[in-house]
């Protein structure tokens, strides 16, 4: 035990991350207190790999669930600190947000370990060889030819799958009939399945019960989106269609999601406000963006984004509005200023205004609470990252000066724009 700790702990040196205190104690009981973050579908596998004669496991985190699972109390994250712990093993196996919310609350890195990351090195706390048996066996499952196999018979038209009619189609009907768009990518079905997704937000059981209400709305004023994920992929590139491909072959993912809907019922397709990067024929683009500058032609706008969204700011994606008027928002958990939010956009909205809303899930249940009351609300989500790709003919997702990029934004914090323009237009902001 003594060697295995001056060598290496969880793959990484950290001599100094490990008080002496904390040495001896472990020395003398023979026993590294852990943490184990995630109680979903893997976390039996992460259990029965648990190395006891080295460890021994003083409870589990979760953002979602409390109480007592397993016999083992669950914490929040924000109780860590307060727990004493020499290693956290993340049983999830979307791990980035996990990584990102670890780092945020001051936890050393040198003090996680991911049991997903094949790239991680051994730790005394791991039967490694359990553990990279489970590996194994989830890459058979999971390679790219295993997981197209498996969707097969949903993209042959054997097996049922949703009805989404075109992101065009919605286009239109809302510029012909006034609607309000409200959609569901994985991002929102994850929170609603009570497991971490996007970095923006974290699970909360509010927002899954409010995303779930928007889902089996059936407002005809309001239209419902989801990801175009269930049929036939091939408009989309093949990196775009494996990526599709495994997520909705992991566990359950299909299954929980069809639950969820109505196969009888009519959607429409979330990626409209993805138009660009992830198809094949990128002339695609060039009608969709039209068609969304027509939307808004000669219309009031008020947009309500995050502090690092400059949604418009620097293109011409918004030139044919008549006027533009911003709520700027909480880049991150947008959700726990949700009444603050709603409040502000019922007090500034004016007469024939639409509301532009790119706030993440928070958008979604925006978007439907104002449609309630009658005023148009478009979740327009990062569309005005894909434009930008679109103007510079991009091949990949890539940086954008002076703007977050959501899928970058863990390596990328831009610094705030210089636009006066931009500025004049901010009427609130809800940051603190």
């Amino acid at each position: 035990l003594k060697e295995s700790l001056h060598n290496r702990y969880c793959g990484r040196e950290c001599e100094k991350y490990i008080s002496w205190k904390e040495k001896q104690s472990v020395l003398q009981h023979n026993k590294m207190k852990i943490l184990i973050w995630g109680v979903g579908a893997n976390f039996e596998k992460v259990l029965c790999s648990i190395n006891y004669e080295h460890c021994v496991i003083t409870g589990l985190v979760d953002t979602v669930k409390s109480g007592i699972w397993k016999n083992y109390k669950i914490i929040s994250p924000e109780e860590i600190k307060k727990t004493e712990y020499n290693l956290i093993i993340i049983s999830t196996i979307y791990y980035g947000g996990v990584i990102r919310k670890c780092m945020e609350i001051g936890i050393p890195i040198e003090r996680v370990y991911v049991f997903w990351d094949d790239k991680q090195g051994e730790c005394l706390c791991i039967n490694e060889e359990k553990r990279r048996d489970i590996l194994f066996k989830s890459k058979i499952k999971t390679n790219a030819y295993e997981q197209k196999k498996l969707n097969m018979p949903y993209e042959r038209g054997k097996e049922s799958i949703p009805i989404i009619r075109s992101g065009k189609e919605a286009l239109k009907k809302i510029i012909r009939e006034n609607k309000s768009l409200c959609r569901f990518g994985d991002g929102e079905f994850e929170i609603i399945r009570g497991k971490e997704r996007p970095w923006f937000q974290e699970c909360n059981k509010e927002l899954a019960m409010r995303l779930l209400e928007v889902l089996k709305s059936d407002d005809p004023q309001i239209l419902v989106a989801i990801a175009d994920n269930f049929g036939n992929l091939d408009k989309y590139t093949e990196e775009a269609a494996n990526g599709i491909r495994h997520y909705m072959t992991g566990e359950k993912t299909r299954t929980d999601i069809t639950k969820m809907l109505d196969l009888h019922k009519v959607y429409f397709d979330a990626y409209v406000t993805r138009p660009y990067m992830m198809y094949k024929d990128k002339t695609w683009a060039k009608e969709i963006f039209g068609l969304m500058k027509q939307m808004w032609k000669n219309r009031k706008l008020l947009i309500v984004e995050g502090k690092n969204s400059y949604m418009g700011a620097g293109n011409d994606l918004l030139d044919t509005a008549s006027n533009i008027r911003r709520i700027i928002c909480p880049e991150k958990n947008a959700f726990y200023k949700y009444e603050r939010i709603f409040e502000s956009i019922c007090k500034y909205v004016q007469a024939d205004e639409m509301v532009l809303v790119t706030l993440g899930p928070t958008a979604t249940v925006l978007a439907y609470d104002l449609a309630k009351l009658g005023i148009q609300a478009i979740d327009i989500g990062q569309v005005d990252n894909e434009y930008e790709w679109y103007r510079m003919k991009s091949n990949k997702r890539e940086e954008i000066p002076g703007k977050c990029v959501a899928e970058l934004a863990y390596w990328h914090t831009p610094p705030m724009i210089q636009n006066e323009k931009y500025q004049r237009e901010i009427i609130t902001r809800i940051i603190d």
